[in-house]
């Protein structure tokens, strides 16, 4: 019996349609990954930039939020643009350990959540001495946040679409799995975002001129403990409505 030729033509043409969908997917998703890469790397050096011009025109603003009369000085500057990377270049590494340490099953995605969750502000706060005395030196330290921030947000956006792919992005991945508490990568745009937003507005805000803000960073940082509740109930006591900022972080860090 002979095959006519033509009867499986519309099968080849099907097959070769889906095959190159498959490879314009795949194509895709790495073009993805690249630019994902490469988003976090121009973001950082974005942000770092934008505050070491305003730096050096003193535009930053003193610990009032008003325009400073006393120049920032030029070592200062530098000994800020110098921690400033160092920070960032360690809070990486630790970040990166984690994140390894969830996509190689060696811990859980919710043991590497609890890690960063309950580390990464310590750890943060205490690079602090790093910077100089001048009340400006708080900027280059929330710059840091910014760029993590952007980060966990490019995090959970690009997973996200990475998974009805069967897509791997890479690091923004890996970053993804480390912070989410089910697996699902929208996580890290909850919860670890807000994170983030705190430990941000915490070093702007207060810096290291107001315990207040130290306190508060480091509650949420050990976060979920009811037997913090104790602690906030002496601390109301001691520091009176002053207390209610770190109730609010406390509260937060709940929802992280």
């Amino acid at each position: 019996m002979k095959t006519n030729p033509s009867s499986s033509l519309p099968h080849t043409k099907t097959t070769q349609t889906a095959l190159n969908l498959s490879q314009s997917n795949t194509l895709q998703g790495s073009t993805k990954a690249h630019q994902s890469k490469g988003y976090s790397l121009l973001i950082a050096q974005y942000v770092f930039s934008v505050v070491s011009v305003l730096a050096y025109r003193n535009w930053l603003p003193d610990i009032r939020f008003q325009r400073s009369n006393i120049q920032y000085p030029i070592n200062a500057i530098q000994r800020d643009q110098l921690a400033c990377i160092v920070t960032f270049l360690a809070a990486s590494i630790f970040v990166k350990v984690c994140s390894l340490a969830a996509k190689r099953n060696i811990l859980s995605s919710r043991d590497t959540r609890k890690i960063i969750h309950s580390f990464s502000a310590p750890f943060f706060l205490s690079c602090w001495p790093l910077f100089s005395n001048t009340p400006q030196s708080r900027f280059f330290a929330g710059a840091i946040m910014i760029v993590f921030n952007c980060r966990l947000w490019m995090a959970g956006s690009t997973k996200s679409e990475a998974d009805k792919n069967d897509l791997d992005l890479g690091e923004e991945s890996e970053l993804a799995n480390a912070v989410s508490r089910s697996g699902d990568a929208k996580e890290a745009i909850g919860g670890p975002f807000l994170y983030g937003l705190n430990v941000f507005l915490g070093t702007i805000l207060f810096w290291r001129t107001n315990l207040i803000g130290i306190l508060a960073i480091t509650i949420m940082a050990a976060g979920d403990g009811v037997s913090l509740l104790f602690i906030l109930t002496h601390l109301y006591i001691i520091l009176g409505p002053s207390s209610l900022i770190i109730h609010l972080y406390f509260i937060s860090s709940l929802q992280t």
